[in-house]
């Protein structure tokens, strides 16, 4: 194939040209801009302050001074700014914009509600709150299952002497009791499968007001 050496080399300066007067225009959409975030009464810089480009992901916070760089890559756009305790506010940019934006915040009043001094500690009434509804909705359960994983190790002052573990489904039902189905169980080799005694044999409930564990009583 034969290329006409001087219709390509004109095609090639069309080209660089229109690269050329396209550039400014990309440079040109987009823009650096420096700030600094002020309290808008006291004038004191805020640090940390929020500074996000609406509709995106990019942003910047302040530096200890108060003070921020961003790039914008499209313009025009608009900057969201907050700070805790301010009114946040919307600052947009065009290329006209100028490149040290000064931001003030209005501080904002936020009410709380009113604290009740008692002289009980609350403590104790959140926990007889849970009692009286703990009797409520325990009157209401008749049975549950849970999927249990035992693991029993025995040790002497030197070392492990054995492992081991079991994996089952346990019930309970206020009827029938409880009852337990081993679906797996391993061991160490220093015993047999059928001396391997792990299982939850019995899962307790913690809503119960007394719970016995291996012979100890404890409070629910």
């Amino acid at each position: 194939m034969l290329f006409n050496k001087p219709a390509m080399k004109k095609s090639l300066f069309v080209l660089l040209t229109f690269l050329f007067l396209l550039s400014p225009s990309l440079l040109s959409a987009q823009k650096v801009i420096r700030g600094t975030v002020k309290d808008a009464k006291t004038g004191e810089t805020l640090p940390a302050a929020n500074i996000q480009i609406e509709g995106t992901y990019r942003g910047t916070i302040t530096n200890d001074d108060g003070k921020f760089a961003l790039k914008i890559r499209e313009l025009p756009a608009t900057l969201l700014v907050s700070y805790i305790g301010y009114a946040s506010t919307r600052i947009p940019i065009t290329s006209a914009s100028k490149e040290e934006q000064l931001i003030l915040l209005e501080p904002v009043v936020i009410d709380l509600g009113a604290v009740v001094v008692t002289a009980e500690d609350p403590a104790v009434s959140i926990m007889r709150e849970v009692i009286r509804r703990k009797k409520i909705w325990r009157s209401k359960l008749y049975s549950y299952r849970v999927d249990a994983f035992t693991r029993q190790r025995l040790e002497n002052d030197s070392s492990i002497v054995l492992i081991t573990e079991s994996i089952s489904e346990a019930f309970w039902d206020r009827k029938k009791g409880s009852r337990e189905v081993i679906k797996s169980k391993r061991q160490t080799s220093n015993l047999s499968q059928e001396e391997n005694f792990a299982g939850a044999s019995y899962v307790s409930n913690f809503y119960d007001d007394d719970i016995e564990i291996q012979g100890f009583k404890l409070i629910g």
